[in-house]
Formats: structure tokens, sequence, C-alpha cells
């Protein structure tokens, strides 16, 4: 076994200008485990892979998101959800 030490996001970057095109925001996350794998989701392919940021050497024990309020649900031009940005904590203590 293993446990995660660090992730990748994808994110599409707001298409800016009409409220009625699609903002997809975060489409996909990968993770890297402390025994080598690699867990790749199975988002959307819009979007940018970002870059490494560090790593948790004792594993990812918390997370943070920053996500889009509820619009109204369907037939609302954009309701994203996850928007732009996952914080993960390392060395957490319980």
């Amino acid at each position: 076994g293993g446990y995660l030490t660090k992730f990748i996001l994808r994110v599409s970057p707001s298409s800016g200008g009409s409220s009625s095109s699609d903002k997809t925001a975060a489409n996909d996350i990968r993770f890297m485990c402390s025994n080598g794998y690699e867990i790749n989701g199975p988002g959307n392919t819009g979007g940018d892979w970002g870059q490494e940021i560090g790593e948790c050497l004792d594993g990812i024990c918390g997370m943070e998101t920053r996500v889009q309020p509820f619009d109204g649900g369907l037939g609302h031009y954009d309701n994203t959800a996850l928007k732009f940005d996952v914080r993960f904590t390392c060395s957490c203590s319980f």
C-alpha cells in the first residue's frame, strides 16, 4: 500500500465574457503516491495541467477547496462547483 503525497490539478480558465458560456473550471486531478503509483481521475480533458508544488512526505491528510456558490441548478448557465483551487495539508496531528 501507499499514501497520497502530491497532486496536479487540471483547470480550464474562465472564458470571461458571455454568462452563457461554459466555464468548467477544475476538470481533473492526478495524485502521486508514496509507492510510485499515480491515481488519475476520470475527468474532463479541457484545460491545462498545473505544476506539481511541493510534496507531503508523510502523506496528504487534509483538503481545502474553493467552490462556486449554488446558483439555482439546472437551467442556469454556470454551476461549476469546484472552481480554481484545491489546497492539501501535510503533517496533520489528530
